[in-house]
């Protein structure tokens, strides 16, 4: 479809070839904020029996009627005589024409792009929590929830079939079709700590590379509030969506590719309802641990070395991992070395529960003052535990089992092992795993393995164990 946009995108081009004089000027980041606000959204979840606000986040309202391929269409051709006979008034009566026309066969619904973790409470809580956006007017339109990304954190929603109030907007964000050049100044807009929509300079800086979703690091203060926003061009394209804030000028968005594909399913495959919409989460869970895992598992393992021992740490390029040491300003009466390495994206599920990191360490003892009974009591104080947040109500308590164990590289050599498994209430047959296994010398020397899996199959957390148990070897 061609839009009044595209039109005079075009013409302006063609009048700028005639006079071989015009050039493209980039808008003040002023004159960009007034034509965008419009159609920026503060989003808004309230409990129902108060009517207070429990979470504000942003959100923008989506160009869906843009043609991707519009601008391989030429709206006219026009020779050099037809421009030459034509008057400029002409000419924008046609587009003019051409716009009412199209506006006429436009009928589908306005949609608001915002986080998934912005929305949540009020997905999983219907009953008790409702949804709305406050537009440029102040005024407040209900909202239903029309799909969800969970791994990636987006949410698309439109206005409740029973608004009286309309999001119709002068504006609405088209998807940039091409991502920026690292160093380019980009914006992001959102609603900071619920002061107001606002504006925040800063550089892309390309995707994270220590990271399996591959979101991108902005340079600019997202804060909160800014949640769900859109970061955009000096176009008013969309390259990337708010979602969190490091501090320090760090910041992180998803990447625009990920709200297109989810753009692109709900208009193949919308949910009927909200169970629907749930029952699609949890599948998209499943799907997204279940490739992280296996592909982890079919990838060769390169070990490292670490103290006595060579282990598993850097074995894909999204992991990362990190070391410590006693000094002798400790003043212990032993030396220790640690290693702690994983994958530490982190999928929000709710205001209680998150999944998605995977962490392994070790630790690594000895002692000249202590024998192997002192150093063994040291080893008892060591507390692991998941790497991930839950609730009492999200999961449940861990299943433990305790042996001593023997791994195949390391000979007749006895361990202490313990392997943990807890359940998701609400995404059955995904899995909390924790093993900790420290071995049994006897002597003043000793170490730990130990590894967090969050949200895997019971199978894959089986599969995993198999791998790192046999993986691990002496230096």
């Amino acid at each position: 479809m061609i839009t009044l946009h595209r039109c005079l995108q075009i013409t302006v081009c063609a009048l700028a070839i005639c006079c071989c004089q015009a050039t493209l000027a980039q808008p003040a980041q002023s004159e960009l904020f007034a034509r965008l606000k419009p159609g920026l959204f503060v989003v808004e979840v309230t409990e129902r029996a108060s009517g207070n606000k429990i979470l504000i986040g942003s959100g923008f309202l989506l160009d869906t009627d843009t043609d991707p391929d519009a601008a391989a269409q030429p709206v006219m051709v026009l020779n050099g005589d037809e421009m030459g006979d034509m008057q400029i008034g002409e000419l924008i009566q046609q587009l003019e024409v051409l716009a009412s026309e199209e506006s006429s066969e436009q009928t589908g619904q306005q949609i608001v792009a915002t986080n998934y973790h912005v929305v949540s409470e009020h997905l999983l809580h219907p009953e008790s929590y409702d949804l709305q956006v406050k537009t440029a007017a102040d005024e407040a339109v209900p909202m239903r929830v029309l799909a969800v990304d969970i791994v990636h954190d987006l949410a698309l929603i439109a206005a409740h079939e029973d608004a009286t109030t309309s999001i119709d907007s002068d504006w609405a964000f088209p998807l940039a079709s091409s991502i920026p050049q690292q160093g380019d100044e980009i914006v992001s807009m959102g609603n900071p700590y619920d002061i107001g929509i606002s504006t925040v300079p800063g550089t892309y800086n390309g995707l994270l590379e220590k990271s399996y979703l591959r979101s991108i690091h902005f340079t600019g203060a997202v804060n909160p509030g800014m949640s769900g926003g859109p970061a955009v061009n000096s176009d008013g394209e969309v390259v990337g969506i708010n979602v969190a804030g490091a501090g320090n000028s760090v910041s992180i968005l998803v990447p625009v590719s990920n709200l297109q594909r989810l753009l692109d399913r709900y208009a193949s495959s919308p949910a009927a309802d909200y169970a629907e919409l749930r029952q699609q989460m949890r599948d998209s869970l499943h799907e997204h641990q279940r490739e992280m895992i296996d592909g982890l598992l079919a990838a060769p393992w390169t070990l490292s070395d670490f103290g006595p021992l060579q282990v598993p740490m850097e074995i894909a390029d999204f992991i990362t991992c990190s070391g410590s040491a006693s000094t002798d300003e400790d003043e212990l009466s032993y030396e220790y070395h640690l290693s702690d390495c994983g994958v530490y994206d982190r999928i929000y599920l709710s205001s209680s529960l998150e999944t998605g990191p995977l962490e392994f360490d070790y630790g690594w003892y000895r002692s000249d003052e202590l024998n192997a009974l002192q150093l063994g009591s040291v080893m008892q104080q060591l507390a692991f535990s998941p790497y991930n947040r839950s609730g009492r109500k999200d999961v449940t308590g861990f299943a433990c089992r305790q042996d001593i164990i023997a791994l195949e590289k390391l000979g007749e050599l006895p361990l202490r092992g313990v392997y943990c498994l807890r359940a998701y209430a609400d995404y059955a047959g995904l899995y909390d795993v924790l093993f900790y296994a420290i071995s049994l010398q006897d002597k003043s020397e000793t170490f730990y393995l130990h590894y967090t899996l969050s949200g895997v199959s019971r199978e894959q957390a089986q599969a995993f164990n198999q791998r790192f148990t046999e993986a691990v070897a002496w230096n």
